[in-house]
Formats: structure tokens, sequence, C-alpha cells
């Protein structure tokens, strides 16, 4: 227990006060005294190493840990040698709970001599306090231990780590040497009662801790020991009693407030937990179960952020510490994060597959996944492990009504009830089963008693009404909402029940004139005007529907979801400017709704409007971190911006919240295509239409790469499933265009080009065109469709290129130097315009030509055009080695191209190695794909 030192009594020649002095006296005593002080302060010695020692070994009688660790280490100063002050020292750090300080100074005591009898159980004190319970286990007492109560406490201490290490055999035999060597030692007997409640002898355990208490009652650890066992069989209210009473004996303990508060937590008590942990944190130390006790009820407050900092310092700190993982687990389920709680929960539960609230939770996990198997497999063990687990039961009956099969979900509702019958929902679920199942009665019955619950619940009325309906009882049906209406005289929700009616049998009308009563019933009730414009949208009547919105709003203009819904009206009615200015009116009311900023970032994406797009979600972002629709729109925004890694960052992260994330996988997909990563592309559109079958996006993504890559046959399956509802679209058309010009259809593929240019106009269109035209025979209208596109859009690089290298291919040598130095102008570090414009000027301006294409091969090294351009320059210059070394790294990298073999070959004649040459050529000529200029050349002469 720490004291106040008493202040140190003044010398007796020392006034203790200078009053009652007067004039030039207490001028005397005054300057006396001054000097007297300079005297002291500058005539002592400083304290020598004993005297630090002394004065440390005093302050531990005083319990003054603090002041005890500062003359230890003032005397460590003087003389490091000092082996008993490291002793003292460590085992002052013992005291204090800090583990590793003390086996740092424990382990330097016995390098400088320090008796192992001093050292042995300390030490094994500090790996304990730490968790290292196999270098307590490995600790071995000499001959010169003959202290049989030194040899039993250690074998307490390695017992206790044997427990820790979920090893009860081995504790067992441990706990039983310690008890043959010293039965009546309060130790020994406390840790023998832990062996026994670690084998639920719990009536054993208590005779020892009685026996312990009774002869020691002011024994701490006997009562801790007592609290744990009591809440191992859950009496929280005894345990919070024991811990009670062991703070009472060692009141700054804070381990033991962190385990009472870790008590009040269990007793839902949370205040007094946060006064214990509150109060525990004023030692200044930190303990692991303090993140954790806080990590807990973070938790349990929904503050889930906060609690998986406080838990992950835990599991930094003890890394296989399975309840902190158990709540991060837990933490990350409730945040979204689902394969991280997978990822957590799983190892918890490799340890415990016995937990009902694992096997619960992996349950709910798999379910989000779409894993039923697996979901169903970990919610049947709950239930197992605990027949009252009533969340389980609810699940299992959703998910056979999932698995369409509502005759099992009939029964696992059944025992719901059995377990709750006082709540609704229960017979509201058992309710829908039997709905499912087409036993109308039954389920009519389920939904009256839920109902009689709680007459409030609306979904239990439409489940009756929705029955009528499914049998084809519309007059009961009606005559049902009649009653409802009877009963709600003043509400619009029997109103809109009785227009779903109408509209089943096909009456629009009658449905209209229902919510137009609903309406005067509740002017400008936002559902019912909601309906109403619903029904108007359908048969194309904008107008109307935004004068229902609007109504709505004069009766309740700070509606959002109302403002949003005319928001939509407007902008499919062509009116963008009204729509804008709504949704800006929706993010004024709720300046931190992620919907309405989501969706005016989105606008703005699509308008180039970047920074208005960032200046939008920046003020959402800090209240909705981590929140999967942020994490959409960021990464939409920084896909947008060219970003491509930090996209693919943040929708890896919106994919462990939301794994079923269509949207988020087609992102990923463009993503990855930015980042060159052809494969994972294919896999993340295939894993799209996976979980979508419908994502157009994706479907025409895939196409195009299938086409891209000549999988012919599965870029065309594609095509057909979109040709029905798409066939209008144009990157639908370009590519039934590029499937025709595959057949030989280039009248057809030009039509269906220009169908789609006219739609969406582009440069791979024109560039489409032109080669339509030229398989038509139409070089000169071919040429003229890419210069056309080229005058209203003079920068595309595609178009200009294509054009050029027409050109080069056509022979029109001169136009194609033109039009290659024009692309140049728009892409400087264009790699093959340069080599191309390189070859054409090869031997006109030879100089200009090896400048081309060395900036070629600086940007590209290994581009095998640009070694062999720079090859016949090399030859022309008469340099035949240095086109032989160039030569021979073009065919390195590709060593099937005949052009480069046929140079090697003329360049190794240059070099007088004539049969290299030959058998190069002889090799070309086995060829049956030797271009015929090439074997042409080789049969004029080249070889003999």
């Amino acid at each position: 227990m720490t004291t106040t030192p008493a202040s140190p009594a003044l010398p007796q020649h020392w006034p203790t006060s200078l009053a009652g002095l007067s004039g030039l006296a207490r001028l005397i005593a005054c300057y006396a005294l001054i000097i007297s002080l300079l005297a002291v302060l500058g005539g002592c010695a400083k304290p020598t190493e004993e005297e630090y020692l002394n004065r440390a070994k005093a302050a531990l009688t005083e319990d003054d840990l603090d002041t005890a660790v500062i003359n230890l280490k003032n005397a460590l100063s003087l003389n490091k040698a000092n082996g008993e002050a490291r002793w003292l020292l460590g085992t002052t750090y013992l005291a204090q709970e800090d583990g590793a300080s003390a086996e740092k100074e424990l382990r330097r005591a016995k390098e400088l001599g320090v008796s192992e009898q001093s050292l042995l159980l300390p030490l094994a004190q500090a790996y304990y306090i730490q968790r290292k319970f196999k270098n307590v286990i490995k600790l071995k007492p000499s001959k010169t231990i003959t202290s049989a109560d030194i040899r039993a406490q250690l074998l307490v201490l390695q017992g206790r780590s044997q427990l820790a290490l979920a090893d009860p055999v081995a504790a067992q035999d441990v706990f039983g040497r310690a008890w043959k060597i010293a039965p009546q030692h309060i130790e020994v007997m406390t840790g023998m009662a832990a062996l026994k409640a670690s084998q639920e002898n719990y009536d054993e355990a208590r005779q020892l801790l009685s026996s312990v208490q009774a002869s020691d009652p002011t024994y701490a650890p006997a009562w801790r020991q007592l609290a744990e066992l009591e809440q191992q069989q859950g009496n929280f209210e005894a345990a919070l009693a024991a811990h009670t009473q062991t703070i009472a004996l060692e009141p700054n303990n804070s381990p033991d407030l962190v385990q009472r508060a870790l008590v009040y937590i269990q007793l839902a008590r949370l205040d007094d937990a946060k006064n214990d942990l509150a109060q525990a944190r004023k030692s200044g130390k930190q303990f692991p179960l303090m993140d954790f006790a806080e990590g807990v009820i973070a938790v349990l407050e929904d503050r889930n952020e906060a609690a998986k900092k406080s838990l992950q310092i835990v599991l930094n700190n003890i890394p296989d510490y399975l309840p902190a993982t158990f709540y991060l687990g837990l933490a990350s389920y409730k945040n979204g994060e689902i394969e991280q709680a997978r990822e957590l929960l799983t190892r918890y539960y490799k340890q415990n597959p016995d937990s009902a609230s694992v096997n619960r939770l992996l349950g709910g996990i798999y379910l989000t996944l779409g894993d039923t198997d697996t979901a169903k497999a970990h919610l049947l063990r709950a239930v197992r492990i605990n027949p009252d687990d009533v969340e389980s039961i609810k699940m299992l009956g959703q998910l056979a009504l999932t698995k369409g099969a509502p005759t099992e979900a009939i029964e696992y509702f059944r025992q719901v009830i059995a377990k709750e019958a006082g709540k609704a929902e229960n017979y509201f679920n058992l309710g829908y089963s039997y709905s499912v199942a087409r036993q109308a009665d039954a389920a009519r019955h389920a939904y009256l008693q839920a109902t009689e619950l709680d007459p409030e619940l609306f979904a239990a009325e439409v489940g009756i009404i929705g029955d009528y309906v499914n049998n084809g009882e519309f007059d009961l049906a009606l005559d049902y909402t009649h009653q409802l209406q009877k009963k709600w005289p003043d509400k619009t929700d029997p109103l809109s029940l009785e227009s779903a009616v109408h509209l089943a049998l096909g009456d629009r009308q009658s449905a209209r004139d229902v919510l137009e009563r609903a309406l005067k019933l509740v002017p400008g009730d936002p559902s019912s005007s909601h309906n109403l414009a619903s029904l108007a949208l359908q048969e194309s009547d904008f107008n109307r529907a935004q004068q229902l919105y609007q109504g709505a709003l004069e009766h309740n203009p700070r509606d959002v979801t109302t403002i949003m819904r005319l928001a939509k009206v407007q902008l499919v009615s062509g009116n963008e400017a009204d729509a804008v200015a709504l949704v800006k009116k929706a993010l004024d009311i709720e300046p931190e709704s992620l919907e309405v900023s989501a969706t005016l970032a989105t606008y703005y994406l699509k308008q180039d409007q970047l920074e208005q797009a960032r200046a939008v979600i920046a003020g959402v972002a800090e209240k909705h971190a981590d929140e999967p629709g942020l994490l959409e729109i960021q990464a939409k925004i920084a896909l947008a911006s060219g970003q491509h890694q930090n996209a693919k960052e943040l929708l890896s992260q919106l994919i462990k919240q939301q794994p079923r994330s269509a949207e988020a996988y087609f992102l990923l997909a463009k993503a990855n295509a930015k980042l060159a990563t052809g494969d994972t592309v294919i896999a993340n559109l295939q894993r799209t239409l996976t979980l979508d079958p419908e994502h157009f996006e994706a479907k025409l993504a895939l196409a195009r790469i299938y086409s891209t890559n000549a999988a012919f046959e599965q870029s065309d399956a594609i095509l057909d499933s979109l040709a029905d509802v798409y066939s209008a679209h144009p990157q639908v058309l370009y590519l039934t265009g590029l499937k025709a010009l595959r057949e030989g259809k280039a009248a057809a593929a030009y039509k269906l080009f220009i169908e789609a240019q006219k739609t969406e106009p582009q440069g791979e269109y024109a560039v489409s065109m032109s080669v339509a035209q030229f398989h038509m025979q139409k070089v000169d209208e071919g040429l003229a469709t890419l210069k056309s596109w080229l005058k209203d859009h003079p920068d595309d690089m595609a178009v200009q290129y294509h054009l050029a290298n027409s050109l080069l291919l056509l022979n029109r040598n001169d136009d194609a130097k033109t039009e290659l130095r024009r692309a140049l102008r728009i892409q400087p570090n264009h790699t093959a315009a340069l080599n191309n414009l390189a070859w054409l000027i090869r031997e006109e301006s030879p100089s200009e030509a090896e400048n081309l294409v060395n900036k070629a091969l600086d940007l590209a090294p290994d581009l095998p055009q640009a070694l062999h351009t720079l090859a016949v320059i090399k030859l022309n210059a008469k340099q035949p080695q240095q086109a032989l070394d160039l030569l021979t790294r073009a065919a390195a990298v590709n060593k099937d191209d005949p052009m480069v073999q046929f140079r090697l070959g003329v360049t190794l004649q240059r070099l007088d190695r004539k049969t290299e040459a030959d058998e190069l050529f002889k090799r070309l000529l086995a060829s049956k794909t030797l271009p015929d200029n090439i074997r042409q050349e080789i049969q004029a002469g080249q070889i003999k």
C-alpha cells in the first residue's frame, strides 16, 4: 500500500518561522538563512550508491514503488554491477506488473552472481506475467534449491502455465508434485483449486479455497481464484463479491479492477465497468485486459471502430488471446466487414468448436456469403450445443425459406414460439412460412395471433391480404381491407392495401381512385403520392408524377425521400438542371446523408467534374468512414481520377464488407484493366456475372475482351444473350459488326458501325468503318472516313496512327510519313510511330531515322521491330557487327519472326559467316509459313 512519506524534520537551530523578528534582526536572519541554504546546496555531496540503495529500501517499506525505482536506477547509474540493486529493481517491477522490465533486470542480476534461490521464483513470475508460459515450464531448480516452499511455488506457476496452454494432463502432474512437497502451503492449495476448477470439480475447488481463507482470510489470491471460479459457473453476482473482497485487500491492484470490470460487463452494468477501468488507468500502467474490457464495452455500445482499435491492441500484445479474437470478429461483423469477421471467428471456432455463440455468428456470416450449406451446418451445431439458442433456430427457419423448404421452416418457427411465445414477430414468421407452403388457413391463423400480440404489426395484415389474393379470394381480400379501414379510419395504410388488391385484379382505375381517397384523407401523404406517381410513370405520364411529388412536398417540404424521387423523375424527363437542384436541396436538409451525397457526386462524375465530386464526398467521409456506400463512390472517383491502385484498394475493402456485391467486382475489373492485370480482369467480370447474371456492363466488357483475344465463341455467346434487349446499344452494334466482319460480311458490318457511330460517336467506330470499307475494296473511302473523323478530333492518337499505318501498308509512303509525323506531334513517345517513321526515312535521312529508333528503344529496349529497323540502318552504314548484335537481341525476343531471321542471315553473309547463313536460310525455306517475298529473295541468290 502506497503512503505519503513524512516531511523531514527541520534542524533545531533553524527557525520554523520568521514571524516575530523585526527590523535588522529579521534582515540578518534572512541573510543567514539564505547563506546557510547556499552552503547546503553548494557543499552537500551527491548521495552515494549505498545511500540511494538505502533510500530505495526505505521507500519499499512504505510501499512507494515509484520512488524505489528512481533510487535504484540512481544507484545503478553509479554502479551498473550492483547485483542487489538489479534484483531489487527487478522485483519492484514485478510488483508493478511490468514483467518485461522485471525479466530484463533479473537476468542482469543473475549475470552479476545473485543466487538462484533469490532469482528462481521472481523470474518465473516475470515470465508468467508476460504469458511466456513455455519459459516458466522450462525453469528447472538446481540441487542448490533446498527450500520446499520455493520448489512448490515454482511448480504451482508451472501448473498454471500448463493450464494456460490448455494441457490439463501435464498440469495435473505438476500440481500433484507440488501437493506432495507442501500440501498445506496456501499457494499450492490455491493452485490446486485452479486445477480442480479447470476439471469442473467445482465442489473440491471450493473446499480448497475455503480452507485457505480459513487459515488466512487476507490472502488475496484465494479470493481472486474464487472470483474466477464463480465466473466459470456463471455466478456473476458471487464473482462480483469475490472481486470486491480482493480489491479491498489490494486496493491499488489494477488487474483486479479490470477483472471486476469484466464481471460488471457480464451483468450489463457498463457504467460501473467504466468506473473500474478509469480507476485502473490512474495507475499509469497498461494491461491488455484493460483494452479488452474497453473493446467489449464498445462492441456492446455499437461503437465498432473504437472496439476494433482496442481489441487489435490486445491481439498485438497477445496474439493468441481468443476472447479478443472473438469480439474483434463480432465488431467486424457488426461493421459489415464480412470477410474479416469470417477469418477471425473461424480462428476462434477452431479452438472452441463447441461455442454456440461462434457457431451462430458463423452461420449468419455464411448466410451473407451465400454459402447456405456451411451456414446450416454451423447453425445446427449451435442448436445442438444450446437447444435454447432461439436466434440460431430463427436463422435456420429463414434459411429453410431461402432454400424453398417452407415445411422445414414451419417446424423451426414452431420451436421458436415454444421458447418465445410472447413475440409477435415469431408468429409473423410462422405465418409467412405457412403462406409459402400454400397453407392459407394456418397462415392467417398465425398472422392473426401476431396482430393480437401487436395490433400495430401492419406486416401481418399485409400477409393476410396477400394470402387471400394468392388464393384468388379477391372479395375476401377487399372485405378485409374495408375492416382495416374501419379499424384505422385515420390511416392511409388500409387504403394502400385496397389499391394493391385492385391492381392484382388488373383494375388500375379503381386502384387509382382508392389512392386519391387516401390523398384526400391525408393531403400530401408521401406514401400515397408515391404510389399514385408510380402508376403515372407506368403510363409514361411524367407530368402527373411530378405534380404528385410536388404536392407531397408542399405538405412535407423537408421529406428527403420525396425530393430524391422527384429528382429522378425530372432527370428522366430531361430536366437535368431541376434534378440537380433538387438533389442539392436534399443535401442542404440532410448534409450528412451518404445516399444523397453519393447521388450528387455520381452526377458530377458523369459531367467530368471531379473536384466537385470530391468536395461533396469529403463532407460525409468522416461520418460514414468505411461504410460500403462511401467506399463505392470513393472508388468511382479514384477511377475517374486515374488513381487506379487507390481504387483497387478501396474496392478490396468494399468486397470484404460486401462479398456478394456484383457492382464492386465490376468496378474492380475496371481498376485491374487499367493496371494491366488481364487474367484478373476476366475473373472479376466472371464473378460479377455469377453474382448478377444480367449485369449488362459486365457482359459487354467480357464480350469485348473475348473478341480482342480472338475467343470468338465466348464473345459471340455473350452477344447472343444481349441481342434481344440491347440490340440497339452502340457497343452491341459495334461488337456485332466485328463479328460480321470476321464472317466476311463487310457491307453488313459497315452498316452496324454507322448505326453505332450515330448514337455514340467514337474513334474506334470510325476505324472499324474504315476497315469495313477496305474489305469492300473502297480504299479511298476508307481513308476519307479516318480523315473526316480526325478533322473533328485532331488529337485522337488511335485513329491518327491507324491512318498512318494504313497508308504504310498501301505503300503510299510519302503520305504515311506525313501522317506519322502528325501522330508524333500528338504523342511524341509512341514507340510504333517512331519505329515506322524511322523505317520509312532510313535511306533518305539515316541520321534522323537512327535518332527516332533510338528514342523508341529508350522507351521499349526489347522492341523487336525497332531492333530490326536499327539493324538495317547499321547494315546500310556498313556496320554488320553492330547489326548482328541488334538482330540477335531481336531474335531472342521473337525467334519466330521470319523477317528478323532473314535479316540475320544477310548479316551473317556480310560477316563472311556463310555456313551459318546458309543453314539459317535452309531452315527458313523449310517453313511452310514463310512469306513469299522473303522466299523469293532467298531463292534469287542469297544462298548457293
